[in-house]
C-alpha cells in the first residue's frame, strides 16, 4: 500500500513538474508577444507624436500599457494629455490590425483625431494615406466638419458622406403604446 502512495504522489509531481512548465512556456511567449507588440505601438507611435516614446505592455489590461510622457516619465493611459491618449489609441489600433491580418482589411475609425493637435493630426492622416497606398480599405467616422478638406486632398478618390445634423428625435416608427389593463366597475386598485 505505501508503494502505492508514493508512486502516486512521485506521479503527481511529475504532472505538476510538467504543468509549471507549460505554464512558463506560455508565460514566455506571452511576454514575447506583448514585447513585439509594444515594439510595434512605439513605432506607430513615432509617427504621430513630434518626439519619440517608449512604450512598455505587460497585459492588456488598462494599468499595463506605459508610455513615456514628454518628460520622460512612464505613465498609464490614463495618466497621458487627451491629444497623447488619441494617438497612443490609434497607433494601438493600426499596430495591432498590422500584426493580425496577412493582407489589407477594412479600418473603422471612429474620430481618432478629436483630441489631437494640427501635427499629430495630420501625421495621423498620413498615416492613414500609407495603410491606403498598401491597399487598406478606411471607414473614417467624425463630427469634425473641418476635415472633410483635408481628407478629400489626401484622399482624392474618397467618397465624403455628410450625414448631417440630427436635431432632437431621430425619426423613424414611433413605438407601439404599453397596453393597459383593462378595469370593470367591481374591480379594486392594487397597491403596488
Amino acid at each position: 500500500r505505501a508503494e502505492l502512495d508514493l508512486g502516486a504522489k512521485e506521479l503527481d509531481k511529475d504532472a505538476a513538474a510538467l504543468a509549471r512548465d507549460i505554464f512558463r512556456g506560455i508565460g514566455e511567449g506571452t511576454d514575447l508577444l506583448l514585447a513585439g507588440l509594444a515594439q510595434e505601438l512605439s513605432g506607430m507611435l513615432a509617427k504621430l507624436l513630434p518626439d519619440e516614446r517608449k512604450v512598455a505592455l505587460s497585459g492588456l489590461g488598462d494599468k499595463q500599457l506605459k508610455v513615456e510622457d514628454a518628460s520622460g516619465q512612464d505613465r498609464i493611459l490614463e495618466w497621458l494629455s487627451k491629444g497623447t491618449q488619441d494617438s497612443v489609441v490609434l497607433a494601438a489600433k493600426l499596430a495591432i490590425a498590422l500584426k493580425t491580418r496577412v493582407t489589407p482589411g477594412l479600418l473603422v475609425l471612429d474620430d481618432p483625431f478629436l483630441s489631437m493637435d494640427e501635427i499629430r493630426e495630420s501625421r495621423g492622416l498620413d498615416l492613414l494615406r500609407e495603410f491606403r497606398e498598401q491597399g487598406w480599405q478606411i471607414v473614417l467616422l467624425t463630427k469634425e466638419m473641418r476635415l472633410r478638406d483635408k481628407i478629400q486632398r489626401l484622399f482624392p478618390d474618397a467618397r465624403v458622406h455628410d450625414l448631417g445634423e440630427v436635431h432632437g428625435p431621430i425619426p423613424g416608427p414611433k413605438p407601439a403604446p404599453i397596453p393597459r389593463p383593462i378595469s370593470s366597475p367591481d374591480s379594486k386598485p392594487v397597491a403596488g
